[in-house]
């Protein structure tokens, strides 16, 4: 069913989804040469990344291990082993110290927490703790003819941490200036029929034993 048609539903429920790309340093892991290549490996329990980064630069991600070990700055995913294949800029090791900053990215899913057992959405789980109370608006500015354009804003997101799920993801993986797509539909939808509320990037953060605050950048605003 077409997002518009929920809108005729006496008592459709809205399910808000929630992805960040969330970055993760990994160049101080401990990491192991492959087989005498010049690529290395760890083991990625965060799962398939999105993309890999060393020192700002993206890597090419490589369809097998081979044309990884063949080309400087790739990476490599084993979807078997769980194992991030890396072949570094100076095909050295990830870990020469000062050399890099290497980071890894990947998709955290978050839906409204009124699903209290989650939801899976297109394969992926999504965590349930956004509050429906919690959801901010949207709003436009109007700029001056000076300063041309206008811009967006969505406020502050707040999600739900009275377990402490958060407590240790905030300092282990980096939740400021990531990409953010946010999405609504109705519950039982396919995730195409999903659309988009707002892509952006996140600002800072705060927390407490009870929530995480996010504050949401225009897109345009990094372009």
């Amino acid at each position: 069913m077409a997002f518009a048609d929920n809108l005729e539903l006496p008592d459709w429920i809205k399910v808000y989804l929630l992805e960040i790309e969330l970055g993760h340093r990994i160049d101080g892991d401990s990491w192991t040469r492959s087989d005498g290549d010049n690529s290395w490996y760890i083991s990625h329990s965060e799962g398939e990344p999105s993309k890999v980064e060393e020192n700002g630069s993206e890597y090419t991600e490589r369809a097998s291990l081979a044309l990884c070990n063949s080309n400087a700055s790739s990476w490599y995913w084993d979807s078997a082993n769980s194992r991030l294949y890396v072949h570094t800029s100076g095909s050295d090791d990830p870990g020469t110290a000062g050399k890099y900053i290497i980071l890894s990215y990947f998709w955290e899913y978050i839906c409204n927490a009124q699903f209290k057992e989650g939801l899976i959405i297109n394969g992926k789980y999504y965590l349930p703790y956004l509050n429906d109370d919690d959801i901010p608006d949207i709003s436009i500015e109007t700029s001056g003819y000076h300063e041309g354009g206008t811009r967006q804003s969505f406020g502050t997101i707040r999600l739900i941490n009275t377990d402490g799920y958060f407590d240790t993801r905030l300092s282990d993986y980096i939740y400021e200036a990531k990409k953010l797509i946010w999405k609504v539909g109705k519950r039982g939808d396919d995730y195409a029929d999903f659309v988009n509320l707002w892509v952006g990037w996140t600002g800072g953060n705060s927390w407490n034993d009870e929530e995480i605050e996010i504050e949401i950048e225009d897109l345009r605003k990094y372009a």
